[in-house]
């Protein structure tokens, strides 16, 4: 994928942009910010979108709330950007991207509550590789000192906007819709919007009731039995990395060790509050999962959320790497 040298040029760089108000997906990248700009005004998004339920308006409390509930980890952790932050920061907001799914999503989050106040636009802090002709995702100060400001064109904008709005829906066909539409648009559509289709692996494959992420779990922990937790999910991080540019944290993962457990698809030692001290192995329902002989969908605990869409073992969504279904068959 290669941009055209003119989108290049419109590039101010960032650091001649000491008014504006930097908004960054995650703390790593907020603080890497912070050291190459002491003095910036960065706002962290610490909720990962991607997981967990959304209303047609992003309610901050709810989020808040629904983390906490899933697990002790999150208790007490702010993990949103209120909504009256909007109002006070629109003129001035600056998204920073790396190209992930997760930041393709919060380009859309931001671009949805923008529109809200008013916006047409917005600007977006993006980290050339200009050999490569696209962004990368480093966070390194160097990468990021060398960023560019640039003004979103209107039409990728309201795109980004409505796309937050379809992921919200309480079904996925829009959704998916408008991702493989970004996925097949110009360059910089696909670049900034165009991996968005790959939420849908979050949704059960028919043929055995896992998803992707739960798939490569079971078979790392196949692989290697009751080594520690830690392990587990760094392999399975780095093998997401190679093959697909979604991402998941290494709690979100942990936490869905655990519901694998519930469903009595593996076994466990420690107590899975924290990654030291706990490890995993399969079961013999994992194995019979893994092997189509069990549906992962249709066993107790089974529930998942993609935006809106509530997936469950009574109200199931799949997708077998190609195709949306509403049924099984």
């Amino acid at each position: 994928m290669s941009l055209s040298s003119s989108f290049w040029e419109r590039g101010l760089p960032v650091r001649d942009m000491s008014t504006r108000v930097d908004l960054v997906w995650g703390d790593a990248g907020a603080g890497t910010l912070k050291v190459v700009f002491p003095d910036a005004r960065v706002l962290a998004l610490r909720d990962d979108l991607s997981v967990g339920p959304h209303g047609p308006r992003y309610d901050a409390g709810a989020r808040s709330r629904w983390w906490g509930s899933w697990s002790v980890e999150f208790h007490g952790r702010d993990r949103a950007i209120a909504d009256h932050v909007w109002a006070r920061i629109a003129s001035d907001a600056c998204v920073w991207f790396g190209g992930g799914v997760g930041e393709q999503l919060h380009l859309c989050w931001a671009a949805h509550h923008l529109e809200l106040e008013g916006f047409g636009s917005m600007n977006i802090a993006l980290i050339p590789d200009t050999a490569a002709g696209f962004m990368i995702a480093s966070r390194s100060p160097a990468n990021i000192e060398a960023g560019l400001l640039f003004r979103l064109p209107p039409r990728i904008f309201a795109r980004a906007a409505e796309l937050w709005r379809a992921f919200c829906e309480p079904t996925p066909t829009r959704f998916a819709e408008l991702a493989y539409e970004a996925m097949r648009a110009g360059a910089l559509t696909t670049l900034l919007l165009g991996s968005l289709q790959l939420l849908l692996l979050r949704l059960p494959d028919p043929a055995d009731g896992l998803d992707y992420w739960d798939r490569i779990l079971l078979e790392r922990v196949a692989a290697h039995p009751w080594e520690g937790a830690a392990r587990t999910v760094g392999h399975v991080i780095g093998r997401a990395m190679v093959e697909t540019a979604d991402h998941m944290g290494d709690l979100t993962l942990l936490l869905r060790l655990k519901r694998l457990v519930a469903a009595g698809c593996s076994r466990q030692r420690g107590l899975g509050l924290e990654m030291r001290g706990t490890s995993f192995a399969l079961s013999t329902r994992g194995e019979q999962v893994l092997r189509g002989e069990v549906n992962r969908a249709e066993l107790e605990s089974f529930e998942r959320w993609l935006g809106g869409t509530r997936v469950s073992a009574a109200a199931s969504w799949w997708f077998d790497g190609r195709q949306l279904r509403r049924s099984r068959r």
